[in-house]
C-alpha cells in the first residue's frame, strides 16, 4: 500500500522524525544518566508512585468499592422491605372486608 505524498500520515512521520532528531543526547547516553542518577539518590524514592506503598485494596479502589456497593445493597433491601411492608399492609386492610360479606 502506498502512502499518498501529501497524506497527513507522511507530516506525522516527519514530525516525529524531527523531534527525534532533536535530541539533546543519544537514548544510550540518556538510559546511562537515569541509571547513575538513580544509584546516586540510592534508589530515586522521591520519583516513585505514592501507590508503590499503598495495599493492593487502596490501589484499585477496592474499599470505596465495597462501600458503594455495600449503601447500594442496603438502599436496595431496605426499600424491597418497605414495598413489601405496604402490600401486606393493603392485604390485610382488604381481607376483613372479604371475611364479613
Amino acid at each position: 500500500m502506498a502512502v499518498p505524498p501529501c497524506s497527513r500520515y507522511k507530516q506525522n512521520a516527519q514530525r516525529v522524525a524531527r523531534n527525534l532528531a532533536a535530541r539533546k543526547m543519544q537514548p544510550v547516553k540518556e538510559c546511562a544518566d537515569w541509571i547513575e542518577y538513580v544509584h546516586a539518590t540510592e534508589g530515586a524514592q522521591h520519583l516513585q508512585l505514592p501507590s508503590a506503598s499503598m495495599p493492593f485494596f487502596a490501589v484499585y479502589n477496592l474499599d470505596v468499592v465495597a462501600l458503594l456497593l455495600a449503601v447500594v445493597l442496603g438502599l436496595g433491601l431496605l426499600l424491597v422491605g418497605l414495598v413489601r411492608c405496604l402490600c401486606c399492609r393493603s392485604r390485610n386492610a382488604i381481607d376483613p372486608l372479604k371475611k364479613n360479606k
